[in-house]
């Protein structure tokens, strides 16, 4: 009774007093919410600004749970400004500048592709426990303005010319040149100006990206949009997952067209901070830097960003050290002790092993530290087209008004290292033409048909901005190049055939069949041999025997791999269908000794198109298929004499 009498009292005074017990606080919750793929750094965005994240009661250091539609969770994770979490670990986060809070693995996986997301796929972020990592959020949290003030534009635009080990200028690095969201793309295309910087290795952007850059009312980098004119600038794409095969696969490309190009280069990425400190720590390295310099370089960006130095913020200049650069190193040094190991040594065992060419490794050291110039006499370009589906690495040369493109056959390694023999070799179109001459796209899916090819292709000339082109395509090549004249017209200005089929028969078929074989079992040596056998005249063959055996040492695994879907993509090739809507000038070039596609293929060409108006053809013998090769000067003076518009007599 008197329990109950006290409860009613305290009823009645709590009544009077107006106070009430205190409600449980609701736990806030973002329901449903779309998914964004960031492309950059992989992960995903959760379609919301982190303003109204944040209105909705969500606090930095806060742990939450995120579900996801596709029934993928990540629960207890922290909500932090900045990528305060170790290596690998998720979290979600509000990073200043960037237009949605995002969810992301620190320098791991890409979450996207972990969590196996679409563009239909929802999250639902829900309050763990309200300021759970509130104590890491105040520790580490660090930010900078956008807002220039009183620094100067080295320091504004973290800009430096690298002096470590023997490197004397030739490596610049900085913020982004073309990226203007940082308020910094300006200021940084003023000091690579006067820097003198003569190719730039971007890592954050690809084509489209920096398309989409020059067309905003705020570009204002006109150095930058002379290299980008030139194909000085390699864009490679990469998030800032460095132990991933996309990361070292695409920074490799970037290190070999960077080293057929002379220094000075710049690196760079968004803030020039985490990717590029990873990839200038890789050249310092090269040049032979040690320890403390690469660690001295790296430590200078949070003290251009944030203030951050040794003597004014110990903690964390140690924590951000050994969180980052430091685990970087170790990686790289393969777990070795990274303060006394052979850095140099390290990197190009990394390098080396994650698929460098050895030669094209030792030339970019000697372009690091001065020791090698262009070659002024062809002046070869070597860039990469990056969309968001693809990459297809190029080469070009020449200084004339037309353009010329050359699309090459199937071969077991890339074009790229024949640049200087295919320069020389159609160096008669040099002045009046710039010439292409296209790879064949990079990590080719396993379906890989012709028409896929030729989409890209012509993708990648519309990237480029070529049109109206006089287009060569030899054999494999000539396939992709008839199919395009055929569905994109407007690109193709006159056309060159070489060695080609419009159709690919199951007996046609059976040559590249058996050189398939050969990739998948392995054997290098038998494909080399056999491949030279049937491109080659037998006497052509059997004087460059032992070269083809000595190339087959250098091909890898991936190279053989490579191959086999290429060759397979030409399986059941047909085109014969769509040949009437070929609208440009034709000059077919065949063998009657072919002895992989077969006379036959260049027969049922000529048949189907002899009654076209801009249609010519000519039948070489005893040159064998690879006739563009065997019958040159005069193949080339043959094609120079038909771009030029030169009737071509039929052959009989």
């Amino acid at each position: 009774m008197k329990k109950q009498f006290f409860a009613a009292l305290c009823a009645v005074i709590l009544a009077l007093t107006g106070c009430r017990p205190a409600e449980p606080e609701e736990a806030p919750v973002l329901k449903d919410c779309g998914l964004i793929y960031d492309t950059n750094f992989g992960g995903a965005y959760a379609d919301i600004t982190i303003d109204a994240f944040n209105e909705l009661g969500f606090v930095f250091g806060d742990s939450v749970d995120l579900d996801f539609s596709n029934g993928y969770q990540l629960h207890d994770i922290p909500y932090y400004n900045g990528y305060y979490v170790d290596e690998g670990e998720p979290l979600l986060v509000g990073y200043p500048g960037y237009p949605h809070v995002k969810m992301g693995f620190n320098y791991g996986e890409d979450m996207w592709i972990i969590g196996g997301f679409s563009d239909d796929t929802t999250v639902t972020v829900t309050r763990n426990e309200k300021g759970k990592y509130r104590a890491e959020q105040e520790a580490r949290e660090i930010s900078y303005s956008d807002e220039q003030g009183d620094q100067s534009d080295e320091v504004f635009g973290n800009y430096r010319a690298v002096h470590a080990g023997r490197l004397n200028g030739e490596l610049v690095r900085s913020a982004s040149p073309c990226d203007n969201q940082h308020k910094r793309a300006a200021v940084v295309d003023r000091l690579i100006t006067s820097g003198k910087v003569n190719f730039i290795i971007n890592l954050s952007d690809n084509t489209e990206d920096i398309e989409e850059f020059i067309q905003k009312d705020d570009f204002n980098s006109p150095y930058f949009l002379s290299l980008y004119k030139q194909e000085k600038v390699i864009p490679l794409g990469l998030t800032a997952s460095y132990k991933t095969a996309d990361f070292i696969g695409k920074l490799i490309n970037g290190f070999t067209v960077a080293a057929h190009n002379p220094a000075p280069y710049l690196v760079h990425c968004v803030e020039g901070k985490d990717r590029t400190g990873y990839v200038c720590m890789l050249l310092e390295a090269l040049a032979g830097a040690g320890y403390q310099e690469i660690i001295d370089d790296y430590m200078l960006t949070y003290d251009n960003y944030y203030g951050i130095t040794a003597e004014s913020d110990p903690e964390k200049y140690r924590v951000i050290k050994e969180k980052n650069i430091d685990l970087m190193l170790s990686y790289v040094c393969n777990g070795a002790d990274y303060h006394t190991a052979d850095l140099r040594s390290a990197v190009r065992t990394y390098l080396l092993d994650a698929g460098m060419n050895e030669s094209i490794l030792n030339r970019l050291e000697d372009r690091l530290t001065g020791g090698v110039l262009m070659n002024q006499k062809t002046d070869i370009q070597f860039n990469t087209v990056h969309t968001y589906g693809f990459r297809i690495n190029y080469f070009r040369f020449g200084h004339g008004d037309r353009t010329m493109v050359i699309l090459p056959g199937l071969s077991v390694q890339s074009v790229l290292n024949s640049a200087e023999a295919i320069a020389e070799q159609y160096k008669m179109f040099a002045d009046d033409y710039t010439v292409y001459v296209f790879d064949w796209r990079e990590n080719a899916p396993d379906s890989y048909p012709v028409t896929q090819m030729t989409e890209e292709a012509a993708y990648a000339f519309r990237l480029l901005g070529l049109k109206d082109v006089d287009l060569f395509g030899a054999s494999h090549g000539g396939m992709i190049a008839m199919d395009l004249a055929a569905r994109y017209p407007e690109l193709v200005h006159s056309l060159v055939l070489g060695s080609s089929a419009c159709r690919v028969s199951d007996e046609q078929y059976r040559v590249i069949d058996e050189w398939v074989s050969f990739a998948k079992a392995g054997d290098a040596e038998g494909l080399y041999l056999s491949f030279g056998e049937a491109v080659y005249p037998q006497a052509v063959f059997e004087q460059y025997r032992d070269v083809f055996v000595e190339m087959a040492k250098t091909v890898t695994q991936k190279e053989l791999d490579h191959f086999v879907r290429l060759a397979e993509g030409t399986r059941g090739f047909d085109i014969t269908g769509i040949l009437d809507q070929v609208r440009c000038p034709v000059l077919a070039l065949e063998s009657d000794d072919d002895r992989v596609l077969g006379a036959e293929a260049g027969e049922l060409l000529n048949e189907l198109m002899k009654d076209y108006e801009g249609y010519s053809y000519y039948v070489y013998s005893g040159y064998g298929h690879a006739a563009y090769d065997t019958a040159a000067p005069e193949y080339q003076e043959r094609m120079y004499r038909f771009f030029a518009g030169i009737p071509e007599a039929a052959s009989e």
